[in-house]
Order: C-alpha cells, then structure tokens, then sequence
C-alpha cells in the first residue's frame, strides 16, 4: 500500500511525537519491577548477550531485541531504562500501521480520521503504557497488525500475492516466539486462503467433498490431541501447563468455563474500550460487501485470540483473571480502527441495540458466575490496567458501580446522536 507525501509527513510526525511520549512516560518505572514474566524476559535477554541468566524457558523473541540492553551496561537500572528506550521505538510504530490500517478499510477516509483513530487507539491506557515494563505486549501489538495489514492485503486481493504470504507466515512464526497468544493466527489465515482459491476456481461444495472435509478435520484434531497429551509432564513449564490446559478445556467443565471466559474477557474490553470494540467487531461484519472476507478476516483472528485466552483463564488463580486485559489487548488495535472508521464514516443506529444486549449479558453473565473473585479485585492490578478511566469516578473497583457507569455513558451517547 503507497502512501502520499502528505500521509508519509504524518506517519513520521506521529512516530516522532510517541516515541518521545513513551520515553517521557516511561520515566515514572525507574526500576524493574520484576514480576515473574518480566523477570523471565531480562533474564533470558541477559543469557543471549552476557550468557549468565535465565534458559530459553520462556518466550525468548522479545528478550533478543532487547538483550541490546546489556552491551551497555552490567547495573540493572541502566540496562531497565535502555529496555524502556528500545519498547518505545517499538511501541511508536503503532499509530503509524493504525493509520496505514485505517486506509485498508475504507480508501476513500481523509487524512483527519485516519490520523485522529491512529492517535486515540494508541493512548489506549494499555498501549501508552507498554513501553514501561520489560514485557513483550507492545511488541506483540505492532506485530499483530503487521500481520493483519499484509493478510488483510493478501485476502483482499483478486490474485493471491506469494510473495506476502511467505512474509505473513515467517511474521507469525516471530510472532509465536514473541507471545502465545499468537499461535491460531495462521489457521485462521489459512482457512480464508483456502475460501479464497475455492471461490475463484468455482469448487462447489457437495456431499462427498464435505464429509471427506470433515474427515480430514476429525483427522487433524485426533492428531492434535495426541500431541497435546505428548506433552504434558513435559520439564517445560510453561509447555507443561498449556498442554493440561487445552486437554481440561475439552471436558464439559472445561468448555463451560471457557465460554464463561471469553464472555467475562468481552465484558472487560467493553468497559475497558467504552463499547468501542462491539462498535469495530459489528463493523467488520457489516461493511464493505467487496472486501467482506477480508473484514471478517480481521474479526475471527481476534476471536482466535481471545478463545485461546480464554483457554489460560478458564481457572481463575488470581482475582484478575477474570478481567485480564493485557492477553487479548495486543489484538484489539484493528478491530478498535474499524470501529473509529465505522463510527466517523458509516455509522447506523441499528447497532446500539445489540451493543446494549451483548454488554448487559456480559456484565450479568460475569457478575453470576464470578461475583466471588471480582469482590477482591483492585483497579491497582496491571493486568487491568485499561480500567483506569473509572478511577476518576471510583476508589477501588466495584463491578456494578463500574457496569452503572458505563450505561451512563452510554445513555449521554445515545442522547447525543439522536439530537
């Protein structure tokens, strides 16, 4: 996708001016705080570029750029804010590919909704503040929609680019490295490809192609079952625990409780995004008839996100894992662009009513299955940390205050449009 001189001009501007803001802001986490995930990473980061630290134990992909960190500096301090320095020439690119984004979806958007979604949705309080801390959510972020810009081109496109696929595919395996939740990215891809080359060779569907499909599927997913059950009590931790995890999500309990996860997640990224990730999701399947497999594209992979989320979440070791923003946050960019694009230039009202029916059963669903372990939830927690704006309103969290808040919002919004 070209850019004209003047979009080039912004797209510069913008990254310049974030840069400086993450370094700026970043200036409050003089110290590591040294949680265990990010323990993890500037320990492996410190083994790549000293070889004294951690094993690749973890998910190393972030660790190797910033293991540049310590050909500077042995003193921790130093080597943290260098950390800080690297994640904020990261983290500014951003804005940039939201803006570029922004012209996928709809090309003829003028250069002030384009710029004015690319700066909103990057000081999302998850995204402004991912340059503070040794974790790779930032990372993660702005190479998920480098994957999504060039599969998005790819699906788009009458012919299918060979040459983008390859580079979406060696982008996902950096990305696998860099965080799991990237892992149903590319089945996900593949499955629009495979759409994508039936509709244009004219292949019909009958019913010896279907079973034989479904053959092929029950197949795979025995095979995949197997291999999962190959690595539990693996010396791995991490692989450990996953493998337990995608086998408990495969009973009965399991599976309920992963659907309370993903409605529990949803519930947070509406309060956390003001409605505006219902408002991007209900986009993706309405507009743009002609790139429709495309817009749906962008909508499933998120959902791919947070299924595989909601995986991890299904046991709630901690109060926040009911509301646990920062794994599904790294995939909202594209779906919180399409919602600024279909609010600025395609906005029907028809779709406030689903909003408020999906919301109020999230939030009720939430609150029936979950008041236990939200009763010790504390707005303090980094994990929530895009719940920030209710701080202004609240001293510590408390779910139906927060719920009552949003449906003000939303009725002052609603007041608004319609006068």
């Amino acid at each position: 996708m070209k850019l004209h001189k003047k979009s080039v001009l912004i797209c510069f501007s913008m990254y310049i001016v974030f840069v400086l803001l993450h370094i700026f802001l970043a200036q409050v986490a003089k110290t590591p705080l040294i949680f265990p995930d990010e323990a993890r990473c500037m320990g492996i980061a410190s083994k790549i570029a000293t070889g004294y630290g951690s094993n690749f134990i973890y998910y190393g992909g972030y660790s190797v750029l910033i293991s540049i960190a310590y050909l500077f500096s042995s003193d921790i301090n130093v080597v943290y804010s260098i950390i800080q320095i690297i994640n904020a020439l990261i983290d500014a690119f951003l804005p940039v590919l939201i803006f570029i984004f922004a012209g996928q979806l709809n090309k003829n958007l003028n250069l002030w909704i384009k710029t004015a979604a690319a700066v909103l949705i990057s000081l999302y309080p998850h995204f402004l503040t991912s340059s503070h801390s040794a974790l790779p959510e930032g990372l993660y972020a702005v190479l998920y929609m480098i994957f999504i810009i060039l599969a998005y081109d790819v699906i788009s496109q009458e012919k299918i680019n060979i040459k983008k696929c390859i580079a979406a595919v060696i982008l996902y395996g950096y990305m696998c490295f860099v965080h799991p939740r990237a892992l149903l990215l590319i089945a996900v891809f593949a499955g629009f490809l495979i759409y994508k080359y039936c509709k244009k060779k004219g292949i019909r569907l009958t019913r010896k192609k279907v079973i034989a499909a479904l053959l092929i599927l029950l197949f795979c997913v025995i095979v995949f079952i197997l291999f999962i059950r190959s690595l539990v009590g693996n010396p791995i931790y991490n692989i450990d625990r996953f493998a337990q995890l995608i086998l408990q999500s495969l009973s009965p309990k399991g599976i309920l409780n992963m659907i309370i996860g993903m409605i529990s997640q949803y519930s947070y990224l509406v309060m956390a995004t003001l409605g505006l990730i219902f408002f991007g999701m209900y986009a993706l399947c309405k507009m743009d008839s002609v790139n429709r497999p495309a817009n749906l594209f962008v909508l499933f992979a998120f959902l791919s996100v947070l299924l595989q989320s909601s995986v991890f979440l299904m046991q709630i070791e901690w109060a926040d894992h009911v509301l646990y923003g920062r794994y599904n946050e790294g995939a909202m960019p594209a779906v919180l662009t399409a919602g600024i694009v279909f609010l600025a230039s395609a906005f029907d009202k028809k779709s406030l009513k689903p909003l408020w029916i999906s919301s109020l059963l999230s939030f009720g669903i939430t609150y029936l299955f979950r008041h236990n372990e939200l009763e010790s939830l504390s707005l303090n927690i980094a994990n929530v940390d895009s719940l920030y704006i209710y701080k202004l309103f609240l001293p510590s969290f408390q779910y139906g205050w927060t719920v009552i808040i949003f449906i003000v919002f939303y009725l002052i919004f609603y007041l608004i449009i319609n006068t």
